[in-house]
């Protein structure tokens, strides 16, 4: 499942809860909330595979772009090699062989290139969707911490308990979303 979806789903899920009367805050169903959260758990490894998958290709895409590189160098060298070999062509050999030899660097040069900027590019995509995931749970967090804010008992005078802040709900969690244990 695409996290840009489970993302847009959290959200229309808080759009469409109910205003608690006199606040900012909201009333969202806990089961669908719930299942969001769970849904989102699954997805983002699958978004960290995908992404490992993207870095192998171009690790790939890079080695074979040295190695044809480097065989078409072994190639002009021992093209270079045979030429000098005759005497009538020794001079016409080594600018053919210096020719040649530049040609499979600017076109190593250029795979390479080509290479790099496929995979920043994609990882750059990667990285915007993830940021914006974690900005979205981050919101969810703050969100239900201001409801549980909202929520609290009343102390032995009537007055209200306060809520531990938003950040500290934030730091019980793991950087996976997982509640962290003492």
């Amino acid at each position: 499942m695409d996290i840009l979806f489970l993302i847009d789903k959290l959200e229309k899920l808080v759009q469409d809860s109910r205003k608690v009367p006199m606040t900012n805050g909201r009333l969202i169903e806990e089961r669908a909330l719930l299942e969001v959260i769970d849904q989102l758990r699954t997805t983002i490894p699958e978004e960290v595979k995908t992404a490992r998958q993207i870095q192998q290709q171009k690790d790939r895409i890079i080695a074979q772009g040295k190695e044809e590189a480097n065989r078409l160098v072994e190639i002009a060298r021992q093209q270079s090699n045979d030429m000098l070999s005759m005497s009538e062509v020794t001079r016409a050999a080594e600018g053919r062989s210096r020719t040649i030899i530049e040609r499979a660097q600017r076109e190593a040069a250029d795979i390479r290139r080509g290479a790099d900027g496929y995979a920043e590019q994609v990882l750059a995509v990667l990285d915007e969707r993830v940021a914006h995931a974690q900005h979205q749970i981050r919101s969810g967090l703050v969100e239900l911490a201001g409801r549980h804010k909202e929520d609290s008992p009343a102390d032995e005078d009537g007055a209200a308990v306060p809520a531990k802040p938003a950040e500290s709900a934030s730091r019980s969690m793991s950087p996976a979303g997982e509640p962290r244990t003492p």
